[in-house]
């Protein structure tokens, strides 16, 4: 019998005893073989800590030979053992045997399991070998840990090597095997699975009770790691709670670290520093992992003070910062807006000698454009570019958003284009880049272009998110598109969103610009039904809403329903009010607003007050406005510019040039420097007085100021040159504006108009129109003007287009305008136009007045239509209006021409009811009116009335001329 002795390191003595000493077939020569170098491996188990166990295994233990019959082995990794490469049955047991072939008992023990074969002849056939029972040793990978021993016994779930099959669990350690044989073999992903499926309040303690990997402290970090990557706060602190309280626990940092993190990410600061103290009272040394965590929580709290003295106690216990540990801190900082400190940590992050990498770059990019210095965010990236560090999609979405901020929007979009054309998924626009770039064109008003990008972000695959949806509300509320708005409301609420405090307020902005206050309220009063809380932007927008229609006492009173949602009032709440009363044109109700900012203690800024002037100046409360700007000044709020250009405009409206000047002088000597509002103001309160050549000295002095003029500045220089008649300089000045590339807006074209027609260049008049139609919206006034020019020249057509681009425009007409458009089909013959043009001003808004009823009769007069004169003479009562006797002569003098003797006494009969009485001239036909119609009797009777008014006619023009020959001689005594 052969047995095995350890002597020594790579050392093994061969003891022979029994009849297999001398037999002649033995494997190998004894005597040759006494000390035998094999290839050593350290066992820890049943063989103690660091003893040498040897095995005479190949290169990468995947074959191992079998010394019963010298034949080579493989591992099998569905038995869990090696087995001979000839076909052979295994059969597995109680004992855990192996059911093989094997040479005769007097050539091989049991022990001469790594003996060699000295060559192929030793083999025999497999049915010359007789089947035995061999006893089955376990492999390399569990003699690693266990050492040297038999067999083991498969309990429960576990395999051989004391392993849960197909899972990714540690072994389970010998003395707990025996407890595992109904526990369940899950995975760390089935247990996180299950344990999620519960509620944090049930009992999670059952689901890890039953689980075998509990008995192995390995299988913990895993565990808790996976726990927290699914953000489930309580969830996790349940299994930490259950982890700590096993007996085979053992606290290490990497367990803290997670638990630290996961506070971390929900920002809760006191979790996280209790767990900091307790993985010290369990003598866990803290590493650079768990400082990193530290900080990073106290930055997400915006906690930056706490967050550098955690740097300065890493840096105490000798635990060296890595970059992410500078990364947290600068963040830290940055997220509270200490850009300052921000730079700092940078720099001495530097000095230290830790090499910044991209997060490093992106953390301080926030931290400036948190601090609002967009200029300065610009600037590192263009360092970053000459450093050749490459961007990715979150350096370029900062860019885009600075660039935003700093109004420099082609810079966003030429920057938002070369990312699209880059086609690399790290630098790729995502649904931000998507949504900022939305944000630029609603701030240019390219509205249509933020909707081509939502649909562009949608084609390409990506989902749009709630700030999508809503900076697409935004865009469409600015210029006052509401159907629009409420569309995207309605697809935002199909798509799964729930509309926050932001999409309402959008939504009501819509409705408030398109001067839809019922709208608005009604969307505020659905927002507090689907329990979301307005804010103060809210009760804003709602105000400003009221003030755009004109309802300031509905504005007035949200005022106390702020005060009962306890959201007090700021500044821009008391500028909507103003606004609103400047708007409705009630000036005195802003006193009430006023009395109410000071009730509440409210300071007022420099907008506000300039707000308040400015709507008493428009509601002709100059000293009001005055009283205003001495308590801004005693309240120490300095005046600008467009304070002394509203003073200076409102003294201009009440004709006070002295002191229109006295303040334009004041505003020089407090260092104010004088800008295009103030100039244009002084020039308009020279026009007003018809000052024509100080307008031209103060429009000279604006010039070389370098001030440009704009469009209010030419329209008040071209009113004082048409108050004084000077239609050679309006000229002038029209072409001084098409070389500085400045087109007349409304007023100034209305200004042209009315210059060019009271100097007789009506051709001047058309042509200019001719020219602007395309580019320029007309006011009211302005196609009054052009009316009368058409009606001057009684071109009728040009009047008929110019009337289909005020309808298209959507002006509506006044009865001044109506007439004068009458005026010109009436004049010009074309009463066939006449009715269909009148009705269409009344459907676009016009009243008409008795002056549009004696344009009507007039041009059917001259047309000889007498059944339509009549007809309109009827809508005088309708209209409450009483006919003039000029009215009834140009009836009567139809009916006249057309020898109607019949109507015309009906018509003259009904002058004399409205106590309209006749001349010499009606009544002379109305005796010729009897006498055609056979009324002799009455005829006669009405002659002696004839006869009167002839002799009252002719005492009325002597005393005329009487009159007017006292006032040539007056006028002659006066030369002389």
């Amino acid at each position: 019998m052969l047995r095995f002795g350890f002597l020594g390191a790579g050392l093994v003595s061969l003891h022979i005893s029994g009849p297999a000493a001398i037999a002649p077939t033995s494997s190998f020569n004894v005597q040759n073989q006494f000390s035998l170098r094999l290839s050593p491996v350290v066992a820890v188990g049943r063989g103690g800590r660091g003893s040498p166990h040897y095995i005479t295994s190949k290169e990468d233990f995947g074959v191992q030979t079998c010394a019963s019959h010298d034949l080579p082995r493989k591992w099998d990794p569905e038995i869990g053992d090696f087995v001979d490469n000839i076909d052979q049955k295994l059969n597995f047991t109680d004992g855990a045997t192996l059911e093989g072939r094997a040479d005769s008992g007097d050539e091989q023990s049991e022990g001469s399991t790594f003996a060699e074969p000295e060559n192929e002849a030793s083999f025999a056939s497999e049915e010359a070998r007789p089947k035995r029972r061999v006893k089955r040793y376990q492999p390399l990978g569990i003699e690693k840990l266990y050492g040297r021993i038999k067999a083991t016994r498969i309990y429960g779930v576990l395999n051989s090597r004391g392993e849960v099959p197909g899972t990714d669990l540690a072994p389970v350690p010998r003395r707990y095997r025996d407890r595992c044989e109904d526990q369940k073999g899950w995975s760390i992903k089935e247990v996180v699975s299950k344990v999620l499926e519960l509620n944090h309040w049930d009992d999670i303690d059952v689901i890890l009770n039953d689980w075998v990997g509990r008995y192995n402290r390995k299988n913990f970090p895993p565990l808790i790691k996976a726990v927290t990557s699914t953000g489930a706060l309580n969830h996790s602190v349940r299994v930490f709670n259950w982890m700590k309280n096993q007996r085979c626990y053992r606290a290490r940092n990497d367990i803290y670290n997670s638990m630290i993190w996961l506070y971390a990410r929900h920002q809760r600061v006191d979790g996280a520093r209790s767990l900091h103290a307790e993985m010290q009272e369990w003598r866990c040394k803290p590493d650079v992992e768990t400082y990193n965590a530290l900080i990073n929580v106290h930055g997400r709290a915006l906690q930056w003070r706490e967050a550098l003295n955690l740097f300065d106690d890493m840096l105490r216990a000798e635990v060296p910062p890595s970059t992410k540990s500078y990364n947290n801190l600068i963040n830290a900082c940055g997220s509270s807006g200490q850009w300052e400190r921000a730079l700092k940590v940078y720099e001495r992050m530097k000095k230290d000698g830790v090499a910044a990498d991209l997060v490093t770059h992106n953390v301080i990019l926030t931290a400036l454009k948190v601090g609002e210095q967009y200029a300065m965010a610009i600037e590192h990236f263009e360092s970053m570019l000459s450093w050749k560090v490459k961007p990715d999609r979150i350096t370029l979405n900062i860019i885009i958003s600075c660039f935003y901020n700093l109004g420099t929007y082609d810079e966003a979009i030429k920057l938002f284009n070369s990312m699209r054309n880059m086609r690399f998924d790290d630098c790729y626009p995502d649904v931000v880049t998507f949504t900022t770039v939305m944000q630029v064109y609603a701030a240019c008003g390219q509205v249509d272009n933020a909707k081509s990008l939502f649909e562009a972000l949608v084609g390409e695959g990506l989902v749009p998110n709630l700030i999508t949806f809503n900076t697409l509300i935004g865009a469409y509320a600015s210029v006052g598109m509401y159907v629009e708005a409420l569309q995207v409301f309605k697809l935002l609420e199909k798509a799964g969103f729930e509309p926050d405090v932001i999409s309402y307020t959008a939504l009501m902005n819509s409705y408030s610009k398109s001067g839809k206050s019922h709208e608005a309220r009604e969307v505020f009063d659905l927002m507090k039904r689907r329990s979301r809380r307005p804010n103060i932007v809210t009760y804003n927008t709602l105000i400003d809403a009221y003030g755009s229609a004109g309802l300031v006492t509905e504005a007035l009173r949200l005022l106390p329903d702020m005060d009962f949602e306890d959201i007090p009032p700021n500044v821009v709440t008391i500028c909507s009010l103003i606004a609103a009363c400047g708007r409705s044109g009630q000036a005195q109700k802003c006193v009430d607003v006023l009395k109410a900012a000071k009730l509440r203690k409210i300071v007022l800024n420099l907008n506000a007050y300039n707000t308040a002037i400015s709507v008493y100046m428009n509601g002709g409360m100059y000293e009001e406005a005055k009283e205003l700007y001495d308590i801004m000044q005693h309240q120490g709020v300095a005046p600008d510019s467009i304070t002394f250009s509203i003073l200076i405009y409102g003294a201009s409206k009440v004709g006070n040039v002295e002191e229109a000047l006295s303040l334009y002088k004041e505003m020089l000597s407090m260092g104010i420097e004088a800008s295009v509002e103030a100039y244009s103001a002084l020039i308009h309160a020279y026009a007003q007085q018809g000052m024509a050549a100080a307008a031209q000295a103060a429009f000279t002095e604006m010039k070389q100021s370098s001030c440009s003029p704009n469009v209010f500045t030419y329209t008040s220089l071209l009113q004082a040159y048409k108050v004084a008649g000077m239609p050679e300089l309006a000229a002038a000045v029209l072409e001084d504006m098409e070389s500085s590339c400045i087109k007349p807006d409304a007023v100034a074209c209305s200004s042209l108009f009315s210059i060019f027609n009271e100097s007789g260049k009506i051709e001047k008049t058309l042509r200019l129109w001719s020219n602007l139609r395309k580019d320029v919206i007309l006011n009211e006034v302005a196609y009054t003007q052009l009316f009368i020019a058409c009606s001057i020249k009684k071109d009728w057509r040009t009047a008929l287009e110019i009337f289909e681009d005020m309808r298209h425009a959507g002006v509506s007409p006044t009865s001044r305008l109506g007439n004068h458009l009458l005026t010109c089909l009436g004049t010009s013959g074309k009463v066939q136009h006449l009715m269909k043009v009148y009705k269409q001003l009344k459907d676009l808004g016009m009243v008409s007045d008795r002056q549009s009823y004696d344009i009507l009769i007039s041009s059917f007069s001259r047309a000889q239509n007498w059944r339509k004169c009549i007809e309109i003479l009827s809508w005088y009562k309708s209209e409450n209006f009483e006919p003039s006797l000029e009215t009834f002569k140009m009836v009567l003098q139809c009916l006249e021409k057309m020898c109607l003797w019949t109507q015309y006494l009906e018509v003259y009969y009904q002058m004399l009811s409205s106590r309209c009485y006749p001349d010499f001239v009606v009544s002379q036909s109305v005796l010729d009116a009897l006498r055609n119609t056979g009324q002799r009797s009455e005829a006669e009777e009405f002659q002696p009335t004839v006869k009167l008014l002839k002799k009252e006619e002719v005492r009325t023009l002597k005393k005329a001329i009487q009159v007017s020959n006292t006032c040539v001689k007056r006028r002659e005594k006066s030369r002389s």
